[in-house]
């Protein structure tokens, strides 16, 4: 009875693949181009997906430390603790600095694990948890729901901002 962890998995997987594929063969100026001044970029895309992911199981639904600041990315990167993109202004995003795309992934790729672990192993009891953000309160249903459509949402994003410097089926 736990195929909904395999639909789960297999959503996050996908846009996971889909993004490395996306960017395997940019460079580092292409991951930084904006198609507007009022744009994100690709790296930036990339960047907040994995914080995203690592702040919603790590932090909140594992109630433990995000492994940004856990294992020092935060420093690597030269960022702080508290940067994970949400509410950046246009201003912020252009202050990011540049990453190398292997370093970022290797981020991700630790993130990823322990959401695959994690996802593998959750109970009813846990997706049916009120987890407390701020002000607000979700389920561990509505968490992993909202991370399936936010990482789709900037996959999207990564896959038109590509398209607009390299065309289409490329």
């Amino acid at each position: 009875m736990d195929e909904y962890k395999d639909v789960i998995l297999s959503g996050l997987e996908e846009c996971y693949e889909g993004i490395w594929n996306k960017v395997e063969d940019l460079t580092s100026e292409e991951l930084r181009w904006i198609p507007s001044q009022s744009s994100n970029d690709i790296q930036w895309n990339i960047w907040h997906i994995a914080r995203v992911e690592d702040r919603w199981i790590n932090q909140r639904m594992k109630n433990s430390q995000e492994l940004w600041i856990e294992n020092n990315w935060y420093k690597h990167f030269n960022l702080k603790k508290i940067d994970h993109g949400n509410g950046d202004s246009i201003i912020k995003v252009r202050q990011m600095p540049n990453m190398e795309l292997s370093d970022l992934k290797n981020y991700f790729e630790e993130v990823r694990k322990i959401t695959i672990d994690y996802i593998s192993n959750i109970t009813p009891r846990e997706l049916n948890n009120i987890y407390i953000a701020k002000n607000r309160s979700q389920t561990g249903i509505w968490i992993l729901g909202h991370l399936l459509v936010e990482e789709s949402q900037h996959l999207g994003q990564i896959a038109f901002i590509r398209g607009m410097m390299k065309g289409i089926n490329i």
